[in-house]
């Protein structure tokens, strides 16, 4: 039996698929282009840690499991479930994510306000069918009552799509409800780290900034779309649907309203969040700010929208910039899922990452799918046995 297999791509899904595969008994090489990470990532300006974009990991979903099975014990904190403001308007008001800050918001009126509340009983249940934009039509009767439920949708998927289904963003709402978020200590970087360590450790050979060409027998491609069809022309990738965000990322050198550490956009897709108030990101108070964009939205155009929410939050913040980057158009994911790839690509060809696979969202979907590939892998001896 062959026992090399070649990994191409060296982020989170990367790494995991080489080190499950390596303490499977393989001897795997893993090849990537540039650095190891890909969009996890973190990038340390004048101090400051930056994420690409804001970045959270969900508690009770898949990728924390999988990661726990390498042996990594992510470090980081829960951000508060409650405090938060809602942007609409072009004004503040209390978030409405529990029973207090629901009675004293003045975001609803009182037949909104009960109508939220309805709905708030029965999340847990509710399996509507059709889209998100189709469910809250048919079913919820207030516009403002819609605009928040979207809000809330978008923090948990990232995701501003007509064609997102209303079952499966529930299903990421709730996952979000169930036990919350981490922001992690020092950045995804950390992550990254974590992941090449217990790479090495299973006796992966790294090789990076070197492109890989061809596949060699068993195969495992943790790219992106565009080059998995450069390895497999016949893979057919025209039906997946991105989700992208603008993103500004800003460390001040002091925060002129240190309360105000998160909003959300009821009447526009935005995000706002001090993460440095829950996770160590260096000396400075570092801000995420983000739009979620819609499909063949151009995000150079969002950063007036971006700052004007900032300058709400944070007024006079522009005269504090220790360090600033702006991402326009930021892959977030490569597809929603039901529009995903399989993870079989050829004979021999495995794909993993946010794009394959229909388990999970966001990087529970890339651990999933790469834990999948290792176990299609290394279960061929068994099944080859059996025969």
């Amino acid at each position: 039996m062959n026992t090399k297999v070649t990994v191409i791509g060296g982020g989170l899904a990367g790494l995991t698929a080489a080190a499950l595969l390596a303490r499977g008994g393989r001897r795997v090489t893993l090849y990537e282009k540039s650095e190891l990470g890909g969009r996890a990532r973190t990038q340390n300006e004048s101090g400051a840690l930056f994420n690409q974009g804001p970045h959270a990991l969900y508690r009770a979903g898949r990728a924390i499991a999988v990661l726990r099975e390498l042996g990594i014990e992510p470090d980081g904190a829960v951000p508060p479930a409650s405090g938060g403001l809602a942007w609409h308007g072009g004004r503040l008001h209390a978030l409405p994510a529990g029973p207090v800050s629901l009675l004293t918001t003045a975001l609803f009126t009182l037949p909104e306000k009960l109508e939220y509340a309805a709905l708030l009983t029965r999340i847990g249940a509710l399996q509507p069918a059709g889209t998100v934009t189709e469910w809250l039509a048919r079913d919820v009767k207030h516009e403002t009552v819609r605009q928040a439920i979207r809000a809330f949708i978008r923090v948990s998927t990232y995701a501003n799509h007509d064609a997102l289904p209303a079952g499966l963003a529930l299903d990421q709402l709730r996952l979000a409800l169930k036990a919350n978020v981490l922001y992690l200590h020092g950045g995804w970087q950390r992550l990254v780290d974590a992941a090449r360590a217990k790479a090495i450790e299973a006796g992966v050979h790294l090789v990076e900034h070197h492109k890989h060409t061809r596949l060699d027998g068993e195969t495992v491609l943790a790219v992106t779309p565009d080059a998995a069809r450069e390895l497999v022309p016949q893979l057919r990738t025209e039906h997946l649907t991105p989700v992208r965000a603008a993103c500004l990322d800003l460390a001040l050198d002091g925060l002129p309203r240190p309360r105000h550490g998160f909003a959300l956009g009821i009447d526009q897709p935005l995000y706002f969040s001090v993460h440095s108030r829950v996770a160590d990101l260096g000396p400075h108070p570092v801000i995420q700010v983000a739009k979620y964009l819609a499909p063949h939205e151009r995000g150079q155009d969002a950063l007036p929208q971006l700052e004007a929410l900032t300058d709400a939050m944070q007024p006079g913040w522009r005269g504090r910039v220790v360090a600033r980057r702006f991402l326009p158009e930021m892959t977030v994911v490569h597809s929603l899922p039901g529009h995903r790839a399989t993870i079989d690509a050829a004979p021999g060809v495995h794909l993993c990452g946010d794009w394959v696979g229909e388990e999970g969202m966001l990087l529970d979907c890339a651990l999933a799918s790469a834990a999948e590939a290792a176990r299609r892998i290394l279960a061929v001896p068994a099944r080859a046995a059996a025969a």
